[in-house]
């Protein structure tokens, strides 16, 4: 499943740059759907799908969407939070 999640994911992208962004966007949906929600690795995939999702959405002025998707992908792993504000503080100029 994994690997069909990944080509499904693949060919989004590929929609995406493309500017296939309403095609990408169900792609993509398609492989959150095919990958087992197995730990970690089911956390860096969706994280990854996710971000491409609200990109597109946000190309599509669909901000409100891009906006939750973003949101959600987000809230769904607080250590994820901890890491980006501890980037921020460690490679903000001074």
């Amino acid at each position: 499943m994994q690997d069909s999640a990944r080509s499904q994911k693949d060919v989004a992208i590929k929609e995406f740059q493309q500017q296939h962004y309403e095609k990408s966007i169900k792609i993509f949906r398609l492989a959150l759907m095919l990958h087992p929600e197995d730990g970690s690795a089911w956390m860096k995939f969706k994280r990854s799908v996710e971000s491409h999702q609200a990109t597109a959405y946000f190309k599509l002025k669909r901000y409100e969407e891009a906006l939750e998707v973003g949101e959600t992908s987000y809230g769904s792993n607080p250590s994820y939070k901890f890491t980006v504000r501890e980037n921020l503080l460690y490679t903000s100029p001074v």
